[in-house]
């Protein structure tokens, strides 16, 4: 599966297993978007799915990462041709 990160000047992908537990997604997404991970507010919205116009939902948890991988993986397992990946925001950037 691939990530892509957003933030107001930066866009990054990086690839993880869908099956890959929560602290280390948010240390990689951490790392990818330079932020400090203790500080992170990290949100996500489907790619292919919701646009920009569409609030994130939160990330912050276990229990939101599980959720997060369950619904992208029941839309990618269901997708005939288009496609679809997991937009990760760092929340806390949308704020100021």
């Amino acid at each position: 599966m691939t990530a892509h990160l957003a933030t107001p000047k930066v866009e990054k992908q990086f690839t993880f297993e869908s099956d890959i537990d929560y602290v280390d997604f948010r240390s990689r997404a951490c790392a990818n978007l330079d932020i400090d991970e203790p500080g992170a507010e990290l949100g996500y919205r489907i790619s292919g799915l919701e646009g920009g116009r569409i609030l994130p939902k939160a990330l912050d948890s276990a229990d939101h990462f599980m959720n997060a991988m369950s619904r992208i993986c029941g839309m990618i397992q269901r997708a005939r041709t288009k496609e679809y990946g997991i937009e990760v925001i760092n929340m806390v950037s949308r704020l100021v």
